[in-house]
């Protein structure tokens, strides 16, 4: 899932497909069956939260910080209390 002239990293088609999917079925639970879709956030909360540590160690080592944000398709990083850009996002690493 990337749209022209943009210069954030793509999504793979196959995981925009079941983000999209994922999205979908949760909400119609929602009305349908509010528990049961509270235990599919629940279910699935400890995998995002290992994938996003893993991913977010290699990037501290693989990539750049000035290049984060475009990547991810964020605003810029502002610097904080004097700090460079640089430093504010290191810093809000876990």
């Amino acid at each position: 899932m990337h749209h022209p002239g943009c210069r954030s990293v793509p999504i793979p088609e196959d995981v925009a497909d079941l983000r999209a999917r994922l999205r979908e079925r949760p909400d119609v639970l929602a009305d349908d069956a509010p528990l049961a879709s509270l235990r599919i956030v629940a279910a699935l909360e400890p995998t995002i939260t290992e994938v996003c540590a893993v991913a977010a160690h290699t990037a501290q080592a693989d990539t750049s910080w000035d290049t984060i944000p475009t990547g991810l398709d964020l605003p810029e990083l502002e610097p904080v209390r004097g700090s460079t850009a640089t430093h504010a996002a290191r810093d809000a690493m876990p």
